[in-house]
């Protein structure tokens, strides 16, 4: 069994979920991309059109109704974008699914397609977050575990404090 920390696999080996000759750990190969530098953020950026010479911000809320993208989606793209910055939208997948405990019946694609603005706000969609993140000079979420991947490329991460998300997300304080 993979685990992808030393905590994780402690506290199964702990509860005897697994034995020791079952655990390996193998750390987080989703971004073995970007600390190996095989993810080319310009490139990614030059494929978006976004404008060379401006800082890119990535702006990756989790889902739920009590995320950032809710209380305050639009305005972090737009003020992002006003500050001077190219910007990225890329939306957990659950935030387009049509189904209300996650979307608050909205369409988020849609409104992140009214935003795009050609060379300087792009919206992404797809399972991979890694090519948005080697893209990203800063990044901007809430609570989104694309915010602890990006901490590996030492760039500025703004949180955005969603004061109810924890709950309503049932996220491990």
């Amino acid at each position: 069994v993979a685990f992808i920390n030393r905590d994780r696999m402690q506290r199964y080996l702990d509860a005897g979920v697994v034995t020791p000759a079952q655990a390996a750990l193998v750390g987080y190969p989703k971004l073995d991309g970007l600390v190996t530098g095989r993810l080319d953020g310009a490139a990614v950026r030059r494929s978006l059109g976004l404008e060379a010479h401006r800082a890119t911000a990535l702006y990756a809320p989790t889902y739920s109704p009590a995320s950032s993208l809710h209380l305050a989606g639009e305005a972090i793209v737009a003020g992002l974008a006003a500050a001077g910055c190219n910007v990225i939208g890329k939306l957990h997948d659950r935030s387009l699914d049509p189904d209300p405990r996650y979307t608050a019946s909205i369409d988020w694609r849609g409104r992140m397609r009214a935003l795009e603005r050609p060379g300087r706000i792009a919206y992404v969609e797809g399972p991979d977050a890694g090519p948005c993140l080697a893209a990203a000079d800063l990044m901007v979420t809430d609570d989104s575990s694309v915010g602890v991947g990006y901490l590996v490329l030492d760039r500025p991460l703004l949180g955005f404090d969603a004061a109810g998300l924890p709950e309503a997300a049932r996220i491990n304080p």
